[in-house]
């Protein structure tokens, strides 16, 4: 009917099993595209009001939609969220209470969504309302942890999830997660499906002996900070030439971050300058630039496939297909036949000695080398598969940072200026500041601190399984549970960051984090919520590097340009819309406005 994903008819129906015999009698459900998850029949009984709380209804409607819902459970009074009290260790399940934590009603199949999303909502443009919205209930009613449930992300029929927003209690649920850790890439069932598809094999996306085999294999080149630093030469190289052509993008900076992104960790991975963000040049390749549109295109339709029930049940139990994750697979296939074009031409070069000394000095120079001379349980094929992965990440989660906090630094001029003024103390020499300690340049480090509190790119950057059962708040979480870091949330709470509103990087100073100590707002510079590379055994393999880009581009922007805002609908950071595909990002990106600094 014009909504939603249609539904493929490939395999055929007519080709299912006697035991699905009752599905092809259903042509309905066969001809008329699946309804998206907003549209499920409950959510007719939601507000349509998105300034009201995730969970509030007009009061007509409360009667309807009781009836349909399971009480809540209630939960003793505790101590405040956040308070002075220590994390609690585990526990058998006879002293734990025996209470459920606070939580919106679940069903099978379509967990909460009815419940989270307004009609007509959409998870990709709502998800920050909704953990925002659930933080202000449940932890104000004093309880430290909720539930809810995201089909394709929990677990059970109902895809349940449990949600901490203490980083201190989750350091329990690290400790908790057994041999093989847990990580948000399993959870990201659309990518590993389009990979079966192709019959292509990772265990990247699973646990066990496979994944710790495979994540050693990749991270050897990526994490050590000496190693990483050996790609610090090729990087800022690469922002230098993207800065070049900055000015010209306008209202598609968007595009210029996802390229930039793309040009500076291929300076890493290939050692070759790509290009491909400055828009007057001749010498990029036009199928590296296809490459950056063809993996932000995917991206984007990451979440709504991913939490939506009815394409779960058709993509993941019936081994169908929707038009929506055609479309996606459509868009990675191209993007990774690309990769594989670069990788065989490194090779090409590479066996006839043709390499430039960077090329010699690259990610994939070392990792081949160590693969054909020491690594004897991989395959070529597998390694291109996780090569894939690694540049693909590059493009989407590095760029949505960049833009971020260009976006604060276009509404605050004033930061901007502080920040030129501290890169002219260092003399603008990029790769001087990239190898200084924090404190050397400790502005430049608060603005990207900053920039993740207010605008995360990943709000739930933590998302484990628990090996063990444990008590979390009081609550007995049974094992096998999945466990969410919330930290935005609890990083923008009134109680315990004044003006969480605004842009303020001085609260990340040296002297306001010591002036936090002992107090209820220390919990802010935690480790757990310095960043959106995750944190343990299956934190991001590249976040090192990652972040030397991210640094590494936005001052070479600041000391090139000065970034205002070019968009008169903009008077704040609120009225910055945002989408959420595999990480949020700004969309549509204000049009920002650059001017030379000399």
């Amino acid at each position: 009917h014009g909504h939603g994903p249609s539904l493929s008819l490939s395999p055929s129906l007519n080709s299912l099993p006697p035991s699905l015999s009752v599905v092809r009698r259903l042509p309905a459900l066969c001809l008329s595209p699946p309804p998206p998850l907003s549209r499920f029949p409950l959510s007719h009984f939601l507000s349509r009001q998105k300034s009201q709380p995730a969970m509030a209804l007009p009061r007509r409607r409360h009667h309807l939609l009781n009836l349909l819902r399971r009480p809540f459970s209630t939960c003793p009074r505790k101590e405040k969220l956040l308070g002075s009290s220590p994390p609690s260790s585990p526990s058998s399940p006879s002293s734990l209470s025996s209470s459920s934590p606070p939580g919106p009603p679940e069903l099978p199949l379509v967990g909460s969504i009815p419940w989270l999303f307004p009609w007509n909502g959409d998870p990709s443009v709502s998800m920050l309302e909704v953990y925002r919205g659930n933080y202000d209930r449940y932890m104000s009613e004093g309880a430290g942890i909720y539930h809810m449930g995201l089909p394709g992300l929990g677990e059970g029929s109902s895809g349940r999830v449990y949600v901490i927003a203490d980083p201190r209690e989750y350091l329990q649920v690290i400790q908790n997660e057994g041999k093989f850790p847990s990580g948000i890439l399993e959870a990201l069932w659309p990518l590993s499906e389009r990979l079966k598809r192709q019959e292509q094999t990772t265990n990247i996306f699973e646990r066990g002996e496979g994944w710790k085999r495979e994540r050693s294999f990749i991270q050897r080149n990526l994490l050590a900070p000496d190693v990483a630093k050996g790609y610090i030469p090729g990087i800022v190289e690469a922002a230098r030439l993207a800065s070049r052509g900055a000015g010209d993008w306008g209202d598609q900076f968007n595009i210029f971050t996802a390229r930039a992104s793309f040009d500076l960790f291929n300076a890493a991975f290939f050692g070759k300058l790509a290009r491909t963000a400055d828009a007057k040049n001749s010498q990029a390749d036009p199928r590296d630039m296809q490459f950056c549109d063809n993996v932000l295109r995917g991206f984007d339709l990451m979440v709504p496939i991913l939490l939506s029930p009815s394409e779960k049940f058709i993509i993941d139990t019936l081994g169908l297909s929707t038009s929506r994750f055609d479309k996606f697979c459509d868009f990675f296939n191209r993007a990774q036949d690309r990769v594989t074009e670069m990788i065989d031409d490194f090779m090409r070069s590479r066996e006839r000695g043709e390499l430039q000394d960077w090329e010699k000095t690259s990610y994939c120079f070392s990792t081949l080398d160590y693969y054909e001379k020491e690594c004897s349980d991989m395959n070529l094929e597998d390694i291109k598969t996780l090569f894939f992965g690694l540049l693909t990440a590059a493009v989407d989660t590095t760029s949505g940072v960049i833009n971020w906090i260009l976006v604060h630094l276009a509404l605050n001029p004033e930061v901007q200026d502080k920040l030129y003024a501290e890169m002219e103390t260092q003399n603008f020499d990029i790769a001087k500041i990239l190898l200084q300690r924090k404190e050397e340049v400790p502005y430049l480090h608060a603005i990207m601190r900053e920039s993740h509190r207010l605008s995360p790119t990943i709000q739930v950057s933590l998302m484990k399984n628990i090996d063990a059962s444990i008590r979390l708040s009081g609550f007995y979480i049974p094992t096998g549970s999945k466990v969410l870091l919330d930290t935005y949330s609890m990083s923008n709470d009134p109680a315990i960051v004044p003006r969480p509103e605004e842009f303020l990087p001085e609260r990340f100073l040296p002297d306001a984090v010591e002036s936090r100590k002992g107090t209820r707002s220390e919990i802010i510079d935690h480790p757990l919520c310095s960043g959106p590379f995750s944190a343990g055994a299956r934190k991001c393999p590249g976040s090192r590097v990652a972040n030397y880009e991210i640094l590494t581009m936005i001052s070479t922007l600041v000391t090139d340009w000065k970034i205002t805002l070019d968009d008169p609908s903009i008077k704040c950071f609120k009225d910055v819309k945002y989408h959420y595909g595999t990480v949020c990002h700004p969309k549509p990106m204000p049009r920002l406005k650059l001017s030379p600094r000399t």
